[in-house]
């Protein structure tokens, strides 16, 4: 194969960036040298292969890329910091691109940013991070992963029509490029949707349907897995033994995640700790929830569902446990509500029923529409949606 010389003027950095992604989307033949490490460093971020792509970004020092493809090279590290829970460090570096890099790395800079505002709670920012995304990508790939993150923004500020179409759209794309993986992120977030609008029955069709994807990677699975069993959790009857199976198979893939902490594994074991009745056990499950959360919103949940599957916790703990937690924390947050309304509940002796498991959502600020606001299982799943 021939490459780009290093000192081409006219190298074409979106050219690169569309056959990298379309390499990204198969299990072809990767090419030789730098554009090989390269390639394989943006599978293994688009796969979440936490040996792939660090091996890659590390032989990448010793034989870089020419020096047009050194903001794509930064942009691989930010983005494979940003999906395994160093966003902090990835903010930075992702500001700085989105300003200074080629059209084609700022378009990504752009959607990566928006990925981790919508991670952040900042939906709107997110959307006018993603907007700018597409205004500057091509067609490629990126502009069928940036619609569903469109849609992902416009689902947290409860632009539900605008989520579903977005999600449509997206899909409709993927399918034409034979984005499996793509296929089921955004089957994955239909599924979250229709668990916050309280119809679980279609997650639960919706997660099916993803997990039916040829060669999901673990985390993508796991992801998915979560939110198959809060479906069936969420159902009115009979699926309590398609739940007790659920759970068994989450805890497998679970398993095969690795030891390092991440946000899926915490909402995993959330979801898992519902699903068990022996109070040991569910506590263990709390615990690796703990583990596995960084930010304090999230850790606040784990509080909240220990005091909601355990009723004897005192209300005054939770809520000086949750307020300590959340002192810092700009603006209500998910388990902030939540929790007040289960002191509430428990006050006026009402049964504590929220029908979108761990944890539901509040409506972000600004949001117009009158309709329930949608109940969150997870993280949007970033960035490749």
């Amino acid at each position: 194969m021939n490459q780009p010389s290093n000192q081409s003027p006219a190298f074409d950095t979106a050219l690169w960036w569309r056959r990298a992604e379309h390499a990204s989307l198969g299990t072809s033949d990767l090419p030789l040298g730098w554009d090989g490490q390269m390639h394989a460093a943006t599978r293994g971020v688009q796969m979440l292969d936490r040996d792939l792509a660090p091996q890659a970004l590390a032989r990448l020092v010793q034989v870089p890329p020419p020096s047009e493809l050194h903001p794509a090279l930064a942009l691989l590290q930010a983005r494979f910091e940003l999906r395994w829970g160093q966003p902090d460090s990835a903010r930075a570096a992702l500001k700085q691109l989105a300003t200074t890099a080629d059209a084609a790395t700022r378009a990504r800079a752009w959607h990566s940013l928006g990925v981790l505002h919508i991670q952040r709670d900042k939906p709107a920012l997110g959307e006018l991070a993603l907007v700018e995304a597409l205004r500057l990508a091509e067609v490629s790939p990126s502009r069928n992963w940036i619609l569903g993150g469109l849609g992902q923004a416009a689902m947290w500020q409860g632009a539900w029509t605008e989520a579903r179409y977005l999600y449509h759209q997206s899909s409709r794309n993927k399918q034409s490029d034979g984005d499996t993986l793509g296929i089921a992120i955004t089957l994955g977030n239909v599924a979250l949707l229709e668990l916050g609008l309280g119809n679980a029955q279609a997650a639960v069709q919706a997660c099916q349907q993803a997990l039916s994807q040829p060669g999901l990677p673990a985390l993508t699975r796991l992801r998915l897995q979560t939110l198959l069993l809060q479906g069936l959790l969420d159902s009115e009857t009979g699926a309590e033994q398609a739940a007790m199976l659920a759970a068994d198979q989450l805890a497998a893939t679970a398993a095969l995640c690795g030891s390092t902490p991440h946000h899926l594994k915490g909402f995993a074991a959330l979801a898992r700790a519902r699903a068990q009745s022996e109070a040991t056990a569910r506590e263990t499950l709390l615990a690796q929830a703990e583990v596995n959360f960084s930010a304090p919103a999230e850790r606040a949940l784990v509080h909240y569902w220990r005091a909601r599957l355990s009723p004897g916790t005192a209300g005054a703990t939770l809520a000086e446990d949750t307020r300590s937690l959340l002192a810092n924390v700009p603006g209500p947050c998910e388990a902030e509500l939540l929790t007040e309304l289960l002191l509430a509940q428990r006050a006026t002796g009402q049964r504590c029923t929220p029908h979108a498991g761990p944890p539901a959502a509040r409506r972000p600020r600004g949001a117009a529409r009158g309709q329930p606001a949608v109940g969150r299982t997870g993280r949007p799943r970033v960035p490749a949606a």
